[in-house]
C-alpha cells in the first residue's frame, strides 16, 4: 500500500494485480487509510519524499508517523556528506534507489555519458568520490587510499556499513548494491532509450545471495531478525 504526492492527491488502491489502479483521493484520507491498514497487518508505511516536494511534506509525514526515505547520495550539504549519526532516526536509510545508478556504477562513472554542455562531469565525479570516501573514513567504515574508479567493491562495502551506522530503524539494501553490480534498473525520463525494468541478474534467483561477499554485506546491516 502506498500513495503518491500530497500535491497531486492520488492514492493507490489495494488491488490483487501488480498494476493497481490509481484513483484521486484526499492526501490525509489516503494516508490515514494506509496507516490503519498497516496497523492491522503489522506492516510499515513508507512515504516517498524524494525529488520536488510540496512545502512541509516531510514534516507532515513525520507528524503522521510515516517514515520518509534518506538516500546516501542525497544526504549531504555544501560541505560534504552528513555523518551517519546525524541522519533522521524516523526515516528509512538506503544506499541508492531504483531511479539512481547503483553505488558501484556511480563510483565507476558508468552513468556519465559524453556531453557537449561544457561541464567537466568527470572532474565533478572525481571530486565527489573524494568527498564520499572521506566521509566513509571519518565514519570509521573505510580506511586507506581512495579506490580507483574501477575498484568498486570496497566502496559498496563501505556504503552499506555507513547506512548501518545511522540511527534509522529500517535500512533497505537494493539488490544491485547487495550484488555490487552497476546496472541502473530505471532511468527516469526515458522510455525506449533504456531497457528499464528489463535487466536480468546473473544466476539463479534461489542462490543469488549465497556468495560469501554478498553474505558479508547483508551481515553488515545487522543481525538477522528472529522468527516468530
Amino acid at each position: 500500500m502506498s500513495w503518491g504526492s500530497a500535491g497531486s492527491g492520488w492514492c493507490r488502491r489495494a488491488h490483487p494485480r501488480w498494476t493497481a489502479p490509481m484513483s484521486p483521493s484526499p492526501p490525509r484520507r489516503c494516508s490515514g487509510s494506509s496507516r490503519s491498514k498497516s496497523w492491522r497487518h503489522g506492516a510499515i508505511v513508507i512515504g516517498e519524499d524524494l525529488g520536488t516536494l510540496p512545502d512541509g511534506f516531510r514534516d507532515d509525514l513525520r507528524r503522521q508517523g510515516v517514515a520518509g526515505l534518506r538516500v546516501l547520495r542525497f544526504e549531504r550539504t555544501d560541505h560534504g556528506y552528513i555523518a551517519p549519526e546525524h541522519w533522521d532516526a524516523g526515516a528509512v536509510a538506503l544506499t541508492t534507489t531504483h531511479d539512481l545508478v547503483p553505488t558501484a556504477g556511480w563510483w565507476a562513472g558508468s552513468d556519465l555519458d559524453p556531453t557537449e554542455d561544457g561541464v567537466d562531469h568527470e572532474g565533478i565525479r572525481a571530486w565527489d568520490r573524494g568527498l564520499l570516501w572521506g566521509a566513509f573514513q571519518q565514519a570509521g567504515v573505510a580506511e586507506g587510499e581512495r579506490p580507483a574508479p574501477e575498484d568498486t567493491d570496497p566502496v559498496v562495502d563501505a556504503a552499506i556499513r555507513f547506512i548501518a551506522r545511522t540511527p534509522c530503524t529500517l535500512k533497505l539494501l537494493p539488490i544491485e548494491d547487495a550484488l555490487g553490480i552497476r546496472t541502473q534498473p530505471n532511468v527516469p525520463g526515458t522510455t525506449t532509450e533504456k531497457p528499464n525494468w528489463r535487466h536480468r541478474l546473473d544466476g539463479e534467483a534461489a542462490t543469488l545471495l549465497d556468495d560469501d561477499r554478498v553474505r558479508r554485506r547483508l551481515a553488515d546491516l545487522g543481525p538477522p531478525r528472529s522468527k516468530g
